[in-house]
């Protein structure tokens, strides 16, 4: 390094960039490439080659002086060349011929450079002067000011132009050659070579604090694909796996660049990605945000560096480089402005410096390094020094980086987490306070009062409830691990790299004494707020996941088939059980109220059974769709005595009415039941459930529909959008019919919302129905980008042309009818499906006639692979193509509902009348990581725990993941149990 020169030429837009700024980049450049010498090259028409020669050299100036910055990052970049115009010109070559015989000219000219700027003799005021642009006429004070002003503004319009990490030409704007000429061009050299520099880092002539690696601007999608690949890796090591470098560039180009919706990239865009799924898909947008929270963590680390003027190379390599963020705190920590320690006062009474002379050998004793220090004041003995100096000592080595990462794998390698009652907590558990909230979760947590486990093995619902007794002083939590490597890692970053190195004079035990305080009372309780903070935030991710889960299963819940009227029934002691009778689309009937027989005289109880047998037999209802709140068990007997006096073929169902009190409140409900009673409306929500639960779900907040588990300890803001991405999700899979959807479930559209939903609703209501998917063009706002992003996931089931009622893009047309040619050929009556395959209607019919060829093929990888290259389309386009075509216009709830269809139950039971060992049919009300809660139909929920539930043999093996309860069950999905155990 010592002997090799770096050398950088100019861009002909860059000639007007003062020397000063040319100067700072190199320099900053030269570091990174931790060589000793730069060189600018500059051609003799440059502007700032005119202000060089215009300034006469100082007599007695050493060659290649460097000025006071320059000695301090220890790198010479005085020395300016002058060469030929055709230097900067040389890039422009056409032929091959032309670019060799320039290839050679530029090496010459390289070489010529270097050698001249080994002769020169310029002094470093002569450089400044130069590289301001003052003259010797100018150099006072003021007119100094004004060239400094006009070289900030100079950098504002240009420097920080060119070298604006979001250009597409980033790496010519700025490109740093060595001198053999060769660009930075690998992609490890490009990723952390090129250097982005903001102009007030160049007016200060301070470049090396504001060094930025090339892979934190979105420009370099190589080094953004390959971060994005490391944080996948760390969050999910078998989806890493299972993804290319190539697929994760496809979908941040699509995801981020082109700003597609994450559903229609995974439906319609699998020719680019190579069929990645919606998870997947999510994985790689999760990684994208971690590696931009990354890097705005570095960025944001850097300004405070530049704002304390902090040089150190070591600590601006360490942040640059930095892969996680507990890095960046790591190197951050000692720079962290904290309230007024005791290391401060020490450092305040000039005890910074006997901290300093302890950890160095040298003659005497601690008593005669610490005795000047002693001024009868503050520091009055001996021992009141050294003290001071090992509060100094211990802070040092709780902010020593490898202390901090050998603490942090200590905690999570063999870190165990305990938990104890805590004097409230005590009173609480016993009932000796009237705070019910704490009476509450003291209950809730009685089996964590006297819990140890180790940190690798807490399981995110254990931390959530742990957390939430921690919050409400009920339990107490400590995390207990080794500080013996923190301890050890910190003496010999402070002996300078050898732990063992005995200084003498009694200074070793002073420095082991201060180390050891500063570990256990200032690095360890710091340790341990992070780990536990790790912990929460892993729990909170899976208790956002779990809702999310359970939400999209709820959403996916087969429609009731057949469709019929509803009775919804929303029970209540009180005010008595609202009823509302809804039709076969949702729309009211009729209203009632009855009052529960269970309170009720028995004249008032059989008025009660006449008025809801009158409504059930009046309006033909054959399906009761029953609340799960207050009063839901005590409904359903008197409503299954009223079905049995009847008789008949009607059924009942349970359905949460999680929101439906939020609902009836809203603005929502007021529009569409404007003359109902808002009492009454929660019971059309209840019925309108049972008949299709997205329809109806789509109209409430995601948060207020309750399937989940610790929801109230989450972010508030995770949580929404992670549930709105669920919604979205689902409603895509599903699609919208464009002329009948509520404006509620148009604005769950991928890239709809709320405000184009509601255009294309009254441009409905105004022009009448959608004829077909084209004519939403029509509608303002719906330009061709939203169009290609929404269109896919709506339907016009009344259309002429039979591929309107599927999930088929209408830029898939031509291929969808080509297809069909390719398969009617050998029939022997064709049917010419249109005379140019982008133009005409497709049939029922003849889809009808081709089913069982289509069904052939579809899962046929060969034979998609050989239509597709007929067709010139990719097989999963295809694939997917085939599929819609096999099942035109069929929901895919109902397609395969099996378990979770919409079963109705046609007798209740009680929970005394049940035993042990006794077969049930349930429902699933919810999925947690611990198991599933069951509604079998008793008034409470039963719990099927994890270590229960029938597994798949690979999870029973040595080493394999824990079973997830979400792979084998979902919300609404009817299960056979037995009972094992009833705890009444």
């Amino acid at each position: 390094p010592a002997r090799r020169t770096l050398v950088a030429t100019v861009r002909d837009d860059a000639r007007n960039v003062p020397l000063a700024a040319r100067r700072a980049v190199v320099r900053a450049c030269a570091v990174r490439a931790r060589v000793a010498r730069a060189t600018i090259v500059i051609d003799e028409d440059d502007d700032a080659a005119r202000v060089f020669r215009a300034r006469p050299r100082r007599a007695g100036a050493s060659a290649g002086a460097g000025d006071a910055g320059d000695d301090a990052q220890g790198v010479d970049c005085d020395a300016v060349a002058l060469a030929s115009a055709s230097v900067a010109s040389s890039a422009r070559a056409v032929d091959l011929e032309e670019a060799q015989r320039q290839k050679e000219a530029r090496k010459a000219a390289l070489r010529a450079a270097a050698d001249a700027s080994a002769k020169s003799g310029r002094g470093e005021s002569a450089f400044d002067d130069a590289a301001y642009g003052v003259s010797e006429e100018s150099r006072t004070p003021n007119a100094h000011s004004r060239q400094e002003e006009g070289l900030k503004e100079a950098l504002r319009n240009n420097v920080d132009v060119i070298f604006d990490g979001k250009k597409k030409e980033t790496e010519r704007n700025l490109t740093f050659r060595r001198a053999s000429a060769r660009p930075y061009r690998s992609k490890r050299t490009r990723a952390h070579a090129l250097i982005f520099v903001r102009y007030e880092a160049l007016a200060v002539g301070d470049a090396v604090s504001f060094a930025r690696r090339a892979s934190s601007s979105t420009s370099s999608v190589v080094s953004r694909a390959a971060a994005v690949e490391l944080h996948l890796s760390r969050d999910d090591a078998d989806t890493a796996r299972a993804i290319s470098r190539a697929q994760i560039e496809a979908a941040l180009a699509l995801l981020i660049d082109d700003q597609c919706t994450l559903p229609f990239v995974a439906r319609y865009r699998k020719e680019r990605t190579q069929g990645l799924d919606e998870l997947q898909l999510r994985c790689v947008e999760k990684a994208a945000r971690r590696y931009e929270a990354l890097e705005a963590k570095r960025a944001s680390a850097l300004d405070a560096l530049q704002k304390l003027e902090i040089r150190d190379a070591d600590v601006l390599r360490a942040v640059t480089s930095a892969s996680t963020l507990e890095a960046i705190e790591d190197v951050m920590q000692k720079f962290r402005t904290k309230a007024t320690s005791r290391a401060d006062r020490a450092r305040s009474l000039k005890c910074d410096a006997l901290a300093e002379a302890l950890i160095r050998d040298g003659p005497g004793g601690i008593e005669s390094l610490a005795r000047p220090y002693v001024n009868g004041d503050a520091i009055k003995t001996v021992e009141d020094a050294l003290k001071f100096a090992k509060d100094v000592l211990a802070e040092r080595a709780a902010n020593e980086t490898a202390a901090r990462a050998a603490a942090r794998s200590a905690i999570w390698s063999y870190g165990a987490l305990a938990c104890a009652l805590t004097a409230d907590g005590k009173a609480a558990a016993s009932g000796k306070v009237e705070d019910k909230t704490m009476k509450k979760i003291a209950d809730a947590v009685r089996d964590y009062y006297e819990f140890s486990a180790p940190m690798r093995r807490i399981k995110p619902h254990q931390t959530l409830a742990i957390m939430r007794a921690e919050n409400a002083k009920v339990l107490r939590v400590k995390i207990d691990f080794d500080l013996k490597g923190a301890t050890s890692a910190a003496m010999k970053a402070l002996l300078g790299g050898d732990q063992n190195r005995r200084l003498g004079g009694g200074r070793y035990g002073v420095v082991r004494d201060a180390v050891e305080d500063g570990i256990k009372r200032l690095l360890a309780p710091s340790i341990e707020r992070e780990a536990k903070g790790k912990l929460k935030a892993e729990a909170m991710e899976r208790a956002i996941g779990d809702f999310g889960a359970n939400l999209r299963a709820l959403l996916l819940q087969a429609p009731l088939k057949p469709a019929s009227c509803v009775l919804g029934v929303d029970p209540a002691y009180r005010t008595g059980c609202k009823l509302a009778v809804v039709d076969e689309r949702g729309q009211l009937l009729d209203t009632g109220v009855v009052r529960l027989p269970q309170i009720e005289s028995k004249a008032k109880a059989d008025e009660g059974a006449k008025t809801l047998s009158a409504l059930i037999k009046r309006w033909n209802v054959r399906a009761i769709a029953i609340g799960d709140g207050v009063a839901s068990r005590e409904t359903e007997t008197f409503i299954a005595d009223v079905v049995k006096s009847i008789g008949g073929d009607v059924g009942w169902r349970v359905v949460s009415e999680a929101g439906a009190s939020v609902y009836s409140a809203s603005e929502l409900a007021a529009k569409e039941l404007p003359n109902i009673d808002v009492s009454l409306r929660g019971a059309v929500s209840i019925a309108r459930r049972l008949q299709d639960p997205m329809a109806e779900l789509v109209k409430i907040d995601p948060a207020a529909i309750g399937v989940g588990l610790y929801q109230h300890d989450v972010k508030e803001k995770d949580l929404a959008n992670a549930l709105t991405a669920t919604v979205e999700s689902a409603v895509a899979q599903v699609g919208a019919n464009l002329n009948t959807s509520s404006q509620s479930l148009l604005s769950r559209i991928p890239g709809l919302g709320p405000s184009l939903a509601g255009k294309i609703v009254r441009h409905r209501d105004e022009c009448g129905s959608f004829a077909e998917r084209s004519a939403l063009k029509n509608v303002p706002g719906v330009g061709a980008k939203t169009f290609e992003q929404i269109i896919g996931f709506l339907r016009v089931p009344d259309a002429k042309d039979v591929l309107e009622h599927t999930s088929v893009h209408p830029e898939s047309y031509g291929i969808a009818r080509r297809l069909l040619k390719t398969l009617d050929i050998a029939e022997s009556s064709v049917v010419d499906l249109t005379a140019d395959e982008d133009v005409g209607t497709t049939s029922m019919d003849v889809l009808r006639r081709l089913k069982h060829k289509l069904s052939e093929i579809k899962d046929d990888v060969t034979a998609l692979k050989s239509y597709a290259a007929q067709l010139r389309c990719h097989h999963l386009t295809l694939r997917d193509i085939v599929s819609d075509l096999c099942a035109p216009g069929e929901d895919v709830r109902g397609a395969d509902a099996g378990s979770r269809a919409n079963t109705l139950r046609t007798h209740a039971l009680t929970i005394d009348a049940l035993t042990p060992g006794d077969a049930i049919t349930g429902v699933v009300r919810n999925v947690v990581p611990f198991g599933i809660f069951v509604d079998i139909g008793v008034g409470r929920d039963a719990l099927l725990h994890v270590t229960a539930m029938q597994k798949q043999p690979s999870s029973s093996f040595a080493g394999a993941k824990p079973f997830d309860p979400h792979s084998a069950y979902a919300v609404g999905q009817t299960v056979q149990v037995i009972i094992h155990d009833v705890d009444t």
